[in-house]
């Protein structure tokens, strides 16, 4: 590996079409160049670039196949392309970072890599925001080193008047950027408040931040548009700014600044017109609706004033009942399903808080391997005689095995009932559903109702009728609120004249 020419025939020879191998050869093989016994630092920048380069393809395509599989972590493919991913960018990183500290400190020939040493720095950050990106997609745990590393990094390049420097990271590509770009993108990337998005949110998520990163800012005094703060000498998690922070030298302010008025405006422009920038559609492969909802969950991040809740969390340790999947709720709510095979289906989580909104729980990873957001829950209290309908909003892994789970409960109680297209009173024609009760006065006054119904039940501009306590009620079609791969949650208004 120490010769580009003889690299590049090994890298030949490597089957393309298996991007699992291809990785994991390239990644064993940055490892073996820090451990390699003097080897000529500028030699050792042309290997890296060699096997850097090479990952684009397999990368891309990991990346793709993840982001498919959705955010079912514990099937064996997603681990596995989750492995071969993170660890490739973690190698790539400390291999750059290798490379950096062999020109600081001067090792013998370290000297030829002062013409690139600013696409080493910079380089060295994207590998950085990369494994970050890949502790995101599993929703953590994100290893906080990588904080003071990325700050040291670009602490060094601004002392040396290099971080603001224009340059192409990568050979043949029209993409200028800087190290303060790349260290900005890592920055905003985190504080975009991930962990309430799927996996292909998450993806749109990056690629908006790499598109608004020329407008954002970077300062070393707090002002409009510049609400977060990072310490890059001391470390430490990037976080929005609450209270007047210590000087320190490594104390830095960013945040989007113009790039949150651009955005509110780019919204505006989608939502008149129905249509996206090709810009912001990577691979063309997003609907409009998907991109428009991320754009407004960045608007509202990148906000200076910060999402509240709608109401306090408070510790409220107790132990719920927990069943998945449409199907399965439907025949818990109807008492239909009693043996001991279904029980096994049923879990017990552990709730650490409570809001008038919802649950905070802890859940060990291994047991609940289908969970994602989006994933709608049956839920009963410990103590409780009835059902509950709730959907995953957040997932965290503060640790290895452990994972925080956020859910929006949407209804305390559930009836089963029966939705058909016709008047008709052949119960075969109908299907079963879940009316969703609700406490909320204002609903019971314009007559509406939430169902949870099968996929593919909603249908605009049609009537459906409802079978419920012996009564049939057509229901007007108002919205589909959102939908799963087994549900969907709609709301309708109840037609007066019920028979």
């Amino acid at each position: 590996m120490v010769d580009r020419q003889h690299a590049e025939e090994f890298l030949a020879r490597l089957p393309r079409d298996d991007p699992f191998r291809l990785l994991e050869e390239i990644t064993y093989w940055l490892k073996a160049l820090r451990e390699a016994y003097a080897i000529v630092p500028q030699r050792a920048y042309e290997v890296v670039d060699l096997l850097d380069v090479t990952a684009k393809g397999p990368q891309s395509k990991l990346t793709a196949d993840f982001i498919a599989l959705g955010s079912r972590y514990q099937k064996f493919q997603a681990q596995r392309t989750w492995n071969t991913s993170f660890q490739f960018s973690r190698e790539l990183g400390a291999t750059y970072q290798f490379l950096v500290d062999q020109y600081r400190q001067r090792v013998p020939g370290a000297e030829l890599l002062q013409p690139v040493l600013p696409v080493l720095i910079a380089r060295g950050i994207r590998a950085i925001r990369l494994e970050l990106k890949w502790s995101l997609l599993r929703q953590g745990p994100v290893d906080q080193v990588l904080w003071k590393l990325a700050g040291a990094l670009h602490s060094y390049a601004e002392g040396a008047n290099m971080a603001s420097q224009d340059l192409k990271i990568y050979p043949g590509t029209q993409e200028l950027s800087s190290v303060q770009l790349e260290y900005l993108q890592t920055l905003m990337l985190w504080v975009s408040a991930t962990d309430t998005l799927p996996p292909e949110h998450l993806h749109l998520v990056e690629s908006m931040v790499e598109h608004y990163a020329e407008f954002f800012a970077l300062v070393r005094a707090p002002r409009r548009g510049c609400h977060y703060y990072v310490d890059m000498v001391g470390g430490g998690t990037p976080a929005r700014l609450v209270e007047r922070v210590p000087p320190a030298p490594g104390i830095r302010y960013f945040g989007p600044d113009k790039a949150a008025s651009m955005l509110d405006r780019t919204i505006e422009t989608i939502s008149e017109r129905g249509m996206v920038p090709s810009e912001l559609n990577p691979g063309g492969m997003y609907k409009a609706a998907s991109i428009l909802e991320v754009l407004d969950h960045l608007a509202r991040y990148w906000d200076p004033t910060p999402p509240t809740r709608a109401s306090e969390r408070i510790a409220a340790p107790a132990r719920i009942s927990v069943v998945h999947d449409f199907d399965s709720i439907l025949a818990m709510v109807s008492g239909d399903s009693q043996e001991l095979d279904f029980d096994s289906n049923v879990e017990t989580w552990g709730v650490e808080n409570e809001s008038q909104s919802g649950f905070g729980a802890a859940v060990r990873e291994t047991v609940s391997d289908w969970l994602e957001i989006g994933s709608v829950l049956g839920i009963r209290a410990e103590e409780g005689a009835s059902w509950g309908i709730g959907v995953v909003r957040r997932l965290a892994r503060p640790a290895a095995g452990t994972m925080h789970v956020g859910i929006e409960s949407l209804s305390r109680g559930v009836v089963k009932v029966g939705v058909n297209r016709t008047r008709s009173a052949d119960s075969h024609q109908e299907r079963d559903a879940l009316l969703l009760l609700s406490s909320s006065e204002g609903s019971a006054q314009k007559g509406e109702i939430m169902l949870m119904l099968p996929p593919g039940t909603f249908v605009p501009n049609q009537t459906l009728m409802m079978r419920a306590f012996d009564r049939i009620y057509p229901l007007l079609p108002r919205e589909l609120r959102e939908s799963g791969e087994d549900y969907e949650l709609a709301l309708f208004r109840v037609e007066t004249g019920e028979s």
